[in-house]
């Protein structure tokens, strides 16, 4: 939801190209032993855009036999442009 809406707005000023391929939000799942962290992107083609996952990191509890257990991963986002507020707002009310 949140990568849609991220393409949607680049797409009302027309940028879509600097969002196509890139990794636009992550997500977590987690069970009792394992956490996944996942990268999500839109491959956009004109007016289609679909929508993808990969995965960049499982970590398996069990694997450092509870030694730091508690420590946090951080994850880095290889890039994430952000419009400018200017043309943010002339794209959403020049559209009404």
């Amino acid at each position: 939801m949140t990568v849609r809406g991220i393409v949607e707005l680049f797409r009302l000023v027309k940028w879509e190209s600097e969002i196509h391929q890139q990794t636009l939000a992550f997500s977590i799942s987690h069970d009792h032993r394992t956490v996944r962290i996942y990268g999500h992107y839109p491959i956009i083609n004109g007016n289609n855009t679909a929508f993808y996952r990969h995965p960049v990191r499982t970590f398996d509890f069990t694997e450092l036999e509870d030694k730091e257990k508690w420590t946090a991963y951080k994850v880095h986002q290889e890039r994430l442009r952000f419009m400018d507020a200017s043309s943010l707002q002339d794209a959403l009310f020049s559209h009404r």
